[in-house]
């Protein structure tokens, strides 16, 4: 990588045996430094989350997810618990156009108690405060053995507890 930063030149690298298959692709993509989880001013609920957080019959646990849905974000799992624990309520946040792609396949598993929105950027702070924890409930494949999705720290930047697949490195993490 002739213009990667020095350090990443001298850097050792240790490469987790499930990520070998992948090596060759990553060596042909350009890469650059991530932004932080969110932005401060964005992240900077001043501890505004509802204040009453006990959950029982009379309030549901919230669980928030925002990211992709399809392909390898298999969130059938996710689906699957919500629908069968009735004192919880989901909000599932993915993009529009991807939506629209998986509506069918997904549709057994809606109900009352779960909501499909499309949000971005700044607009997904209210959701964030409304939230009892987030999720990365997903189902298993390869791509998650050695994935960590970009939302992992946005999660933890809100401070909001994480609920997650025991499915690898996203999972020794939390």
């Amino acid at each position: 990588l002739p213009d990667a930063p020095s350090f990443f030149k001298n850097a050792s690298v240790t490469v987790l045996p499930m990520a070998k298959p992948y090596i060759e692709v990553l060596k042909s993509i350009p890469f650059f430094s991530l932004p932080p989880g969110c932005e401060k001013d964005l992240c900077n609920y001043g501890g505004q989350f509802s204040e009453d957080t006990t959950v029982g019959p009379s309030r549901p646990l919230k669980i928030f997810y925002v990211g992709g849905i399809g392909g390898h974000y298999d969130l059938h799992p996710l689906l699957e618990a919500t629908k069968l624990f009735r004192n919880c309520m989901l909000t599932l946040c993915v993009r529009e156009k991807d939506w629209i792609q998986v509506i069918d396949e997904y549709a057994p598993f809606l109900n009352e108690r779960t909501k499909v929105v499309h949000a971005a950027g700044a607009d997904l702070g209210d959701y964030y405060r409304q939230a009892d924890i987030c999720s990365l409930v997903v189902g298993r494949n390869d791509y998650w053995a050695m994935a960590v999705p970009y939302k992992l720290y946005e999660y933890a930047t809100y401070g909001i507890p994480i609920v997650a697949t025991n499915l690898g490195i996203a999972a020794d993490i939390i």
